[in-house]
């Protein structure tokens, strides 16, 4: 090993330990953070729960009770706004899901051997679907397109015949997807039906009669090739009897294959499309079903974050009212002095969203002096004059008369599931 060798890789190696180093001193700074993170929110609740005592204290728990209540419907009011809104999204995607029962099946109920008929069949026009679009690439190369247009034309040929069917299923009543057909008479919609069909019929007299062409291209050489050979062994002198007996069997048969293959490719090119036109219809019905099973699965997904957001919802509830309870007893209030006047899980419940209502005030149920007046609110909820405002948790957030915005306080825990 050599100086530059040693040198670099002593390089390399205080790069690493400096990384390293590095890595780990950040690891600690990100744990400092988070520890001071936690002591602040710890602090500021200490200081919240300090005040709420105080308030409790001097304006009694109904008061001070509302006011921590209205305090915490900021951060449950985004989980009500999510489960009114997947309850939204369900009932319209239950709507246009029952409005393809009505037009799928009679009397608006799932049948389950229809479903798995119409799965079957549609499986099966896929098939046909794909087996003609090959068909026709083949016998387009055959004739002597180019790649690309050979697969446009077996394209264009495979979905006018899916499409012409289910036109013509749709005039003959078979499927809903055609609109304002109804009014037309009987007589009118079959005329149109089998005007239709003509062309489906030409396209299969034009592709039936280019089929052999498939083939030929496929099997032709091979039936030249013997016919060459045997030409050869026929000119040659003197003449092998056993040579051009035995090609000119190998010529018979690939002759017969020849004939066989062109016979199968007018069969196919006959039933192929038939089949594709007859099943057609199913290919509505086959849509329709994956359309309603998206829908089904959407609505399950709306149902499972509906479920979320009320757990959320009942779990923010029961931090409040545990909240209240702590309070209450720092306060002074006995285990039954709480139970008493404990309120309802009710009161909780968010109004709509913009109508944010005021906490409920009332007097000191302790006792005030002779003449003290009835305690009063600004708009943000919070009492007018009232010592504890500025303390943390306390401060209003709806914006005032002016149209100034007040700051808005998101609790910590116990508020906060996170």
């Amino acid at each position: 090993m050599n100086a530059s060798t040693e040198i670099a890789l002593g390089v390399v190696g205080v790069l690493a330990i400096g990384a390293g180093l590095y890595v780990q001193e950040r690891h600690q700074e990100r744990e400092k953070e988070a520890r001071d993170v936690a002591a602040n929110q710890a602090k500021q609740m200490e200081e919240l729960r300090e005040g709420d005592v105080a308030m409790m204290r001097e304006r009694g728990f109904e008061a001070a009770g509302g006011m921590i209540i209205h305090r915490a419907r900021p951060v449950m009011l985004p989980f009500q706004q999510a489960a009114t809104a997947a309850r939204d999204l369900i009932t319209r995607l239950q709507g246009i899901l029952n409005r393809m029962r009505q037009q799928m099946f009679e009397g608006g109920e799932w049948h389950i051997g229809f479903v798995v008929i119409m799965a079957v069949l549609s499986l099966g026009w896929l098939f046909l679907f794909y087996l003609m679009r090959n068909l026709d690439i083949s016998v387009m190369r055959a004739v002597g397109y180019s790649a690309g247009l050979s697969n446009l034309l077996g394209s264009v040929i495979a979905l006018t015949i899916s499409f012409l069917g289910i036109v013509v299923s749709g005039f003959l009543g078979m499927h809903t997807f055609l609109p304002k057909i109804d009014a037309m008479r009987r007589s009118l919609r079959v005329t149109i039906a089998m005007l239709l069909v003509v062309p489906v019929i030409a396209l299969v007299v034009v592709v039936s009669t280019l089929a052999p062409y498939r083939s030929q291209a496929t099997l032709g050489p091979q039936v030249s090739n013997y016919q060459k050979t045997l030409q050869e062994f026929e000119n040659t002198t003197p003449r092998d009897p056993v040579e051009i007996a035995v090609t000119q069997d190998d010529l018979k048969a690939a002759q017969q294959r020849l004939n066989k293959g062109k016979t199968m490719d007018r069969t196919l090119a006959v039933t192929i499309p038939l089949g594709e036109l007859l099943l057609s219809p199913t290919a509505v019905y086959g849509a329709e079903l994956l359309v309603a099973l998206e829908l089904m699965r959407r609505i399950s997904a709306a149902r499972h974050r509906e479920q979320a957001a009320n757990d959320r919802v009942q779990a923010q509830t029961q931090n409040v009212l545990t909240y209240l309870v702590d309070v209450a007893t720092a306060a002074g209030y006995t285990p039954g002095d709480v139970e008493g006047l404990m309120l309802p899980p009710e009161t909780l419940d968010l109004p709509p969203a913009g109508n944010e209502q005021e906490p409920p005030v009332s007097q000191d149920p302790s006792g005030g002096e002779p003449g003290d007046e009835p305690l009063t609110t600004d708009q943000g909820g919070v009492p007018a004059s009232s010592p504890n405002v500025g303390q943390p948790g306390i401060n209003p957030d709806p914006p005032g008369p002016t149209g100034e915005q007040r700051p808005t306080f998101r609790p910590p825990d116990p508020f906060d599931l996170t």
